[in-house]
């Protein structure tokens, strides 16, 4: 199975849209209701992109069960237009896939089996949209907005259509309801959404088609272009748009009611190595969004972040580790005027708190930032799949109090995608360490004599929540500080600073030059694992106990009275620059 690539959706497009041209001919689509035939390459079009972004599959393609899926899974929760738009899907595809069998594009007998599946599943459709629906009031509320901006000539469209084709289907009779402006993907002939009065197959188009395709890469490339911090390359406004589609449908659905942060809803993509975990942020509260975890080092700093006591000190400090992409839904104050930019070249309003969407991407060691291209095109297949995964919870009755998780992935056997409540397999867990292979160095420390006073030390690093920023563009740093402390004395004996991409090298020189100075110490005691990690082959090989999980408290003290006099002078700072 191939993965997805931008190129070959444009192409996809590029085809059906002339291929909607050429079906003005055919008998079938004579037939339709003006605004169905005014409006049928949308309808084809927004069929083909969904086919081929869920089941990779282009027009020649098209499987039965793929169309069954899409319709009854993809268009319910993701497509928010009047009832009536539904029901024109099934006469207008019957058309289209007849067209297709005429032009040699699929067989005969593919074009009858997909009719046959496109009557099934049609009813199901709007049985199940008509569900989710009704189960919140908001939903009527955008729908009722939707109806009222629309040209409908519903008084004509009833006595226009009565048969579809010759061979597929039987005479029915349905409504058309154009479909919102939001969710209308450009022609290539209509003026480019970016604003800049080109035609969109002379701008943004051809963007798209030059563009990096990290769809294309394997699992393990994409992570590594996540962690590109330095990537300039931005968002499309074409992502940007399908970005505020999926994060209004997440609105809709809300599951911050009725999910807590730990019920983990986890998504396989397609040519992965390891999961993508999302989590629900606050339920109870008057902020809400969702986390997107990539993988099992991002979900084990998540977790550390859950298991840490709720009277650490420094507890806030841990979300500088995280690994994520979030979808937010803040307040006004928020939003910044890149933000502001993008929403206003959308023409989308907000207001309320609570109300406003805006997008970051967190990484260990900076402070969360605006998203790059790569991170908008993995946060919207993530954020389309869990919107989907979280409409099948009822049926489905995860229990996460238990451990299970609600699991979504592609069956390449099926080829489509499926749904299952299943126990959390076990998460990974790579243990890092610092290893020290110069013997000469190890051998001139381990020589060094004992501390005369039997010393013990206390050594940590904390993330210093005082970003650093090189230009208004850059990303700012968020820096470690390096403590290392007399635990007995209870005084500080070297600290640093460092935004270095291997702090371990800073560490080791910190304590290289103390037991050069003053001797070996008898012991160093470390928050977790973390420290640990940085420390312990060194302690391993130069006969220094390494203590863990009787804590710092000498650090803490230090550290807290230090933090709290850093950010009094950074607060008197902006005030100033205010006054």
């Amino acid at each position: 199975m191939s993965g997805y690539s931008n190129v070959k959706c444009a192409q996809i497009l590029s085809d059906v849209e002339v291929w909607a041209q050429d079906c003005r001919s055919q008998a079938g689509f004579k037939v339709l209701s003006r605004d169905a035939r005014k409006n049928f390459c949308n309808v084809a079009s927004f069929f083909a992109d969904m086919m081929y972004g869920y089941h990779f599959q282009s027009p020649e393609q098209w499987s039965d069960d793929a169309l069954y899926n899409v319709l009854t899974e993809v268009y319910p929760y993701n497509l928010l237009v009047q009832a009536s738009y539904y029901e024109i899907v099934e006469p207008v595809l019957a058309v289209f896939i007849k067209y297709l069998q005429v032009r040699g594009v699929i067989s005969s007998d593919r074009a009858q089996v997909l009719g046959n599946k496109l009557r099934v599943a049609a009813p199901e459709m709007l049985c199940r949209f008509e569900k989710f629906s009704n189960s919140s009031s908001s939903v009527k509320q955008q729908r009722e907005a939707v109806f009222d901006q629309l040209e409908i000539d519903s008084d004509n469209v009833s006595s226009e259509v009565r048969e579809i084709s010759d061979n597929l289907g039987e005479s029915v009779e349905h409504v058309f309801v154009d479909p919102v402006q939001q969710f209308r993907k450009p022609n290539r002939n209509d003026p480019c959404p970016c604003g800049s009065g080109e035609k969109y197959k002379k701008c943004c188009f051809l963007k798209t088609l030059d563009s990096e395709k990290p769809e294309d890469l394997g699992f393990s490339e994409v992570k590594r272009l996540l962690n590109e911090s330095k990537s300039s390359k931005k968002p499309t406004l074409n992502q940007w748009e399908q970005l505020y589609d999926v994060a209004k449908s997440i609105k809709v659905l809300a599951p911050w009611d009725f999910m807590l942060e730990t019920d983990l809803v986890t998504i396989r993509l397609p040519r992965q190595n390891e999961p993508v975990y999302c989590s629900v942020m606050g339920n109870g509260e008057d902020h809400y969004g969702i986390g997107v975890y990539l993988g099992y080092e991002a979900i084990n700093e998540f977790y550390r972040m859950l298991e840490a006591s709720p009277d650490d000190k420094f507890l806030s400090l841990l979300g500088l580790e995280q690994k994520c992409l979030t979808c937010y839904f803040g307040d006004s104050e928020e939003v910044t005027a890149k933000d502001r930019a993008v929403l206003k070249s959308l023409n989308l309003r907000f207001r309320g708190r609570g109300e406003w969407v805006y997008f970051r991407a967190m990484e260990p060691g900076y402070s969360p930032w605006y998203l790059n291209f790569e991170q908008a095109n993995l946060l919207i297949q993530v954020l389309r799949n869990f919107v989907i995964a979280c409409a099948h919870l009822e049926k489905l009755k995860v229990d996460f109090e238990n451990g299970e998780t609600l699991l979504r992935y592609y069956s390449s056997e099926r080829k489509m995608w499926l749904n299952q409540a299943v126990k959390m397999p076990p998460i990974p867990y790579i243990k890092r360490q610092l290893i020290i292979d110069n013997e000469k160095l190890l051998s001139e420390i381990k020589k060094q004599k004992r501390n005369k006073d039997n010393q013990k030390l206390e050594f940590d690093m904390l993330r210093l929540p005082i970003p650093i920023q090189e230009n208004k563009n850059s990303r700012p740093r968020v820096p470690y500080f390096i403590m290392l402390v007399d635990k007995t004395k209870e005084i500080d004996l070297d600290y640093h600073l460092t935004n270095s991409d291997t702090p371990e090298m800073d560490v080791l020189e910190i304590l290289i030059d103390h037991i050069s100075e003053f001797g070996r110490p008898l012991s160093i005691h470390v928050r977790d694992d973390r420290a640990k990690s940085y420390i312990e082959n060194f302690c391993q090989k130069t006969d220094i106990e390494l203590i863990e999980g009787k804590g710092v408290p000498i650090i803490d003290k230090l550290f807290e009275t230090m933090l709290k006099d850093l950010l009094t002078n950074v607060a008197k700072q902006e005030q100033n620059k205010t006054e």
